[in-house]
């Protein structure tokens, strides 16, 4: 039985999922990312979007990392007029049950 190889380092970016909560660490499959970017991701089977809060950065590759979720691609305009339409009505949510 052979040992499985890992990178020594994988680039990761600090993601809020759906803007909220604690900014999480996912990788970032290479794609150039900047703070404020609308990303999408897999989350439980079910495809949702991310917020990129802290830019690119590299970091030591663990094996406990090979489970690490990673970013699928940048939001297109369909998925990111989704997103503002999504956001808009959470706010308008949270603004009615204040």
């Amino acid at each position: 039985m052979t040992e499985e190889q890992f990178p020594s380092t994988v680039p990761v970016a600090g993601v809020k999922i759906r803007n909220l909560g604690e900014i999480k660490k996912l990788g970032t499959s290479g794609i150039p990312l900047q703070v404020g970017d609308r990303v999408m991701l897999e989350q439980y089977g079910e495809l949702t979007y991310g917020v990129v809060h802290t830019a690119s950065y590299t970091m030591p590759c663990i094996p406990q990392m090979r489970v690490m979720r990673s970013i699928l691609r940048k939001a297109i305009d369909a998925e990111l007029t989704a997103i503002q339409r999504h956001e808009a009505m959470a706010r308008e949510g949270m603004a009615y049950c204040r």
